[in-house]
């Protein structure tokens, strides 16, 4: 049986929008945490996410560049 785990990221925060392309350090951080960091079934948060949606459960998942907290939505299914 083939079983696929999916695994993805958000961040929040101020972006530039050039011909149709978007660029930042919250382009950079979504890509990084899910494509590098978040394992199947995972989805990974910065601080800007977890602040935008306080309502949401987060548990702390580790340090992404150095500095920046990154949190693991721990959600129903999770």
């Amino acid at each position: 049986e083939l079983a696929i785990r999916e695994r993805g990221a958000n961040t929040y925060g101020d972006v530039l929008r050039i011909d149709g392309d978007v660029w930042g350090s919250e382009v950079n951080a979504a890509s990084r945490l899910g494509e590098d960091t978040a394992r199947g079934g995972e989805i990974l948060a910065t601080q800007g996410v977890r602040d935008a949606l306080p309502q949401e459960p987060f548990a702390p998942h580790g340090v992404l560049f150095g500095t920046r907290p990154v949190y693991r939505w721990a959600g129903p299914g999770a």
